[in-house]
């Protein structure tokens, strides 16, 4: 694999991305959580050679979706009205 060498981003609009990251929210399927990337004090280092590369890992890319039913009648368990 062969990394640009594209100074586009810097360390600074990495920080101050993460500092709008919402801590208390479920990881993904990296099970990478906000609060570990703010704790992490090489975070800058790792998002800089992914920009530069252009390689995003694999398990970012994938998510999870989790039908959640509301309040109330679940007889009708297969009804969208109940998502």
């Amino acid at each position: 694999m062969t990394c640009l060498q594209v100074p586009y981003i810097i360390k600074a609009e990495i920080r101050s991305a993460m500092r709008k990251l919402k801590n208390g929210k479920a990881s993904g399927v990296d099970a990478i959580t906000a609060e570990l990337l703010k704790a992490d004090t090489q975070t800058t280092i790792m998002f800089k050679v992914i920009w530069d590369c252009e390689d995003v890992p694999k398990e970012w890319k994938q998510g999870i979706i989790i039908k959640l039913l509301k309040k109330g009648d679940f007889m009708g368990i297969g009804e969208a009205s109940h998502y």
